[in-house]
């Protein structure tokens, strides 16, 4: 007969003092009858939250140590920690499950199974179950494999993270492609394109990046049952044999999927919705609806537990004792579970909300078309919450990090456990909130209210808006994003509430009140809440009820637009994007030596790519005080080896049989785990304090410039409604004929650093890209056009710092503006070191070093005048990152100026227009510093245009190019 060992709970020495009084709660619950304590324990930041099959609380570490909590005085809370494993390294773990042989832990890298086996109460070996598989894209580092649990059959679940939580498609530039990632393209019937500047999705829909993963007990192997997933953080099989999981953040760059956080029913084959459809990269995926979206963005749902009662499961109750049995598999093993809170909670989940410190009740309902719910708001806390547990006694245990979000204090920074008691079960508890008109509201309880509840609170006030949630007043954590600084500013307000009165059975409160200005999510609070001849004073409550999509006849609430998003540039520093990044690339500050943004630098540390959606001042605390917040990704280490070596640096497993610890400068050392004799994570941060000391604070508004900025990222996807919006001035275009059209492309050797002003690069893309539009000849020059060119072509388009402007050019220039000859000018060749009256009087605009001021910045392109047929069809405005000059030389009373640079120095800047001389026209556009720019499509689509109407033709003659 073969023997089952099974954890046995005898406690070592090992256990933490008692500290000393608990600090007063910090978690506001926003219902009545709870109580609220924090555990006596002294731990690190934790992760999760798991009652072992004795009924004992187990936590696990961010540090990757786990500790069986204990109450040694009797009075039924926990107030010692011993610790149960601190030997392999389990790099930052997120999941845990009990089982009948063992603990399973999920981290970086592998799932493992962690067993005492000599029955002394603490875990002594490691299995490594689940491993090598696909590593991703960025440095996102180590946290991988996450949020792993059982079913009934010993089957293991976990969740791998996406490939690139920024880049959901995986795009690649063509030029860019190794051999293998070609070969992959090839092998899926995926098309190579010619052109090396295209992109390409590298997305595989297959993959077990961004996956749930199966391991299967029989046959030890993984399958992929689910895609489409982001950030999973934690799993769970609810009491019908259904499996749940949160994921972080559906979306958050891309369009048209969901940028909410998510709580998911995960069905075999379905795809969760990272990334989301696309017309081109994705164009058959079908993605499932959330049960439930947290909102507003930023919420970070991480742990989660089914408040469903229970009775022991896998093991007999009382302490584990070692037992003979002829079953192998590890099959799930739990104590007794209680309710919390209220009878008719069960069966619900009640989640957490790491980033803005939250814990929700989520009902949901199981329907012919798949699970529905909602989620209501129950407690606001002051710390990053991360999971929660219920007890055999029905108590809500919850787990908090120190710190700001996203990361906190890191491994080592001072964590906490709170315990959710119901302790007055005679607390009514409001059951639904439901908005019968425009200018009513009734909120129904589980029994009967006192009627002094409706006197006593006439006159309150209800605040509104699109990012507006129960109990607003008591967030203290803001994640550091640019879009949570727009929900701050987004429009806001107050209606009055007017009269309050009881239904006859004191079970329903209906509130008057002024009429609802908008659909939008309003929030109430009420005071005073308890039942009929209760003696205390009654408990507030905060509620919040959702207007968006709800009708009333004969209501036409107002629309408020949100702030626009091309105005996301006005918060953020107006430095200078490219001595920017000279500082990152620099001797000085040597960031790129550790740190990688989009592409450039090495990848040793965090991947700062991700900046652009966070907020100026975080990213300047970060930088400032790098020990704050401690990414996950890059907690450093020290290792201390047998034989008395020490490495410090940032770990990462390479197999089951390797370390790799990579310090700070990018050296790597390679250790074997069995010659580890201690390893500790680092309590700050491995990045330097002091880096800005030496700056001033124009270079610190450029650095932040460089890193929280980045190209727009524009596809063709838009392009074909701009290609189909009628022109209203459509008759005033002149049509030249239907002969073929002649371009001649005009550069010149590159005179800046990569990726600006190239042009060779420009002169050999724009050639092949004109060369697919139908009856188009295109000729290449080289600093200036031939005579035959000058006699021949229709229009000439000129890209590159001509330093050689004389009198025989300018004659050239006339003779063939003269007979009707067209010009577009791009960027730099708007430049004229000597005579720049010269050339304005040729091309409506120029500059001349000595005067002209730019800047290489992120700015708002506003067009004026959006009936030209260059321009008709484009937005009100779009933005980019290139390099406005000002102010041009020349007389502005003749130009017809196309689009404005907003505020690029307190003023609005001509940035393109329109010129005749002659009978010649003139097409010019300062944009074009960067070659990003000149692959925009939205850019290429307007150039096109130009080149078009300075040639006299009809502006969508070259539009074929696009395709």
């Amino acid at each position: 007969m073969k023997r089952l060992l099974v954890i046995a709970l005898t406690w070592t020495s090992t256990l933490s003092p008692v500290i000393g009084a608990a600090a007063p709660p910090e978690v506001h619950m926003l219902i009545p009858g709870f109580t609220v304590e924090e555990v006596p324990v002294q731990l690190p930041n934790l992760n999760n939250l798991r009652f072992a099959p004795d009924g004992s609380l187990t936590a696990l570490g961010y540090n990757g140590k786990v500790w069986r909590l204990i109450d040694s005085d009797g009075d039924g809370l926990e107030d010692r920690a011993g610790i149960w494993w601190d030997k392999a390294p389990l790099t930052v773990p997120v999941g845990m499950a009990w089982s009948t042989r063992g603990l399973f832990v999920s981290s970086s890298g592998k799932v493992s199974l962690l067993r005492d086996t000599n029955g002394d109460g603490v875990a002594d070996t490691e299995e490594i179950v689940a491993s090598e598989w696909p590593g991703k894209d960025v440095a996102s580092g180590n946290v991988d494999a996450t949020g792993v649990t059982m079913d009934a059959s010993g089957n293991l679940y976990f969740g791998l993270l996406t490939a690139n939580y920024a880049n959901g498609y995986r795009l690649k530039k063509v030029k860019n492609l190794s051999a293998e990632e070609r070969d992959w393209l090839k092998a899926n019937n995926r098309g190579i394109p010619a052109e090396p500047e295209e992109q390409v999705s590298l997305y595989d829909a297959n993959g077990m990046r961004g996956s749930v993963q199966k391991w299967n007990a029989d046959t030890r192997q993984l399958e992929t049952i689910a895609t489409g997933i982001r950030v999973p953080y934690h799993f769970a099989f609810n009491r019908t044999g259904d499996l749940f999981m949160t994921d972080q953040e559906g979306e958050t760059w891309m369009p048209k999927g969901n940028p909410l956080d998510e709580f998911n029913h995960i069905v075999t084959g379905r795809h969760y919705g990272f990334p989301p459809r696309h017309e081109r990269w994705l164009p058959e995926l079908v993605s499932v609806e959330p049960v439930v979206a947290f909102g507003p963005q930023h919420e970070s749902a991480c742990g989660f537990v089914f408040n469903e009662p229970h009775a022991a499961i896998g093991l007999p109750t009382g302490p584990f004792s070692s037992l003979e049995t002829t079953v192998t598999t590890a099959l799930p093993a739990s104590p007794p579970q209680r309710l919390f809170g209220p009878d008719w909670w069960e069966g619900e989940a009640i989640v957490a909300g790491q980033s803005r410190g939250k814990i929700w009740r989520v009902r949901f309902n199981k329907t012919p078309n798949g699970y529905v719910g909602k989620e209501l708001l129950i407690a606001r806390l002051s710390m990053l919450t991360t999971d929660v547990a219920i007890s055999p006694n029905g108590d809500l245990y919850v787990s908090c990090h120190s710190g700001l979000p996203d990361w906190g204090t890191g491994p080592n920074g001072t964590g906490k456990i709170f315990r959710i008691r119901y302790t007055n079960k005679t607390a009514p508890q409001w059951t639904d909130v439901v908005p019968v008109s425009p200018t009513e509201v009734r909120v129904t309880f589980d029994r009967a209210i006192d009627p002094s509840v409706a006197e006593s609170n006439i006159g309150r006030r209800i605040e509104f808006g699109d990012s507006v949630r129960a109990a607003g007043r008591f967030e203290v954590l803001k994640p550091p994003y640019a879009v949570v600084a727009r929900q701050e500013a987004e429009p806001r307000g107050q209606i009055l509430s007017t009269g309050w009165h009881l239904t006859n059975d004191n079970r329903t409160l209906i509130i008057s009140t002024e009429i609802h200005p908008r659909r939008t999510r309003y929030a109430l609070s009420i005071a005073g809440i308890q039942a009929v001849g209760s003696p205390d004073h009654g408990h507030p409550i905060e509620i919040d009820y959702d207007l968006s999509s709800t009708t009333f006849a004969g209501w036409s609430p107002e629309r408020i637009e949100p702030p626009s998003l091309t105005d996301g540039n006005a918060d953020k520093p107006r430095g200078d994007y490219e001595t920017g990044r000279s500082l990152f690339r620099g001797e000085q500050l040597k960031c790129a030596t550790c740190h990688r943004i989009r592409g450039e630098g090495a990848g040793h540390a965090p991947d700062l790519s991700n900046l652009v959606s966070r907020d100026a001042a975080s990213v300047l605390r970060d930088i400032r005080l790098p020990s704050v917040t401690i990414n996950p990704d890059y907690v450093g280490y020290t290792i201390r080896t047998r034989n008395g070596d020490e490495h410090s640096g940032f770990l990462r497993n390479q197999g089951n049989d390797q370390l790799k610890i990579t310090s700070a400068t990018g050296v790597e050392t390679i250790i074997s785990p069995i010659d580890v004799a201690e390893m500790q994570p680092a309590g700050v941060s491995l990045m330097p304090e002091g880096l800005l000391d030496g700056l001033s604070e124009s270079q610190v508004n450029d650095l932040l410039t460089f890193l929280l900025n980045e190209p727009p990222k524009r596809d063709k996807s838009g392009l074909q409604r701009i290609f189909q919006t009628p022109n209203p001035r459509s008759a005033a275009a002149s049509a030249k004929s239907n002969t073929a059209l002649r371009v001649v492309l005009v550069a010149s050797k590159q005179d800046h650093g990569p990726g600006q002003h190239d042009y060779p690069a420009w002169q050999k893309t724009w050639h092949a890209l004109l060369s697919h539009a139908p009856g188009t000849r295109v000729q290449d020059a080289w600093l200036w056009p031939g005579e035959d060119q000058f006699a021949t072509a229709d229009v000439l388009v000129f890209y590159y710092w001509n330093h050689q402007w004389n009198e025989a050019k300018y004659a050239q220039l006339d003779a063939f503006q003269a007979r009707g000859g067209g010009i577009v000018v791009l960027h730099s060749a708007t430049i004229e070191d000597k005579a720049p009256l010269e050339l304005a009087k040729r091309i409506g605009l120029a500059a001349q070093p000595q005067t002209v001021q730019y800047r290489h910045m992120p700015f708002d392109l506003r067009f004026v005048d959006r009936e030209h047929d260059i321009t008709v069809g484009l937005p009100e405005a779009l933005p980019f990152v290139d390099e406005p000059y000002w102010p041009m030389i020349g007389d502005r009373t003749k130009i017809h100026v196309l689009a404005n640079a907003i505020d690029v120095d307190g003023q609005d800047r001509p940035m393109m227009w329109t010129y005749h001389h002659g009978h010649g026209r003139v097409f010019a556009s300062i944009a074009g510093h960067y070659t990003w720019t000149l692959e925009d499509p939205v850019f290429r689509l307007i150039v096109l245009r130009g080149v078009a109407w300075a040639a006299h033709r009809n502006a969508s003659t070259l539009l074929p190019a696009l395709n």
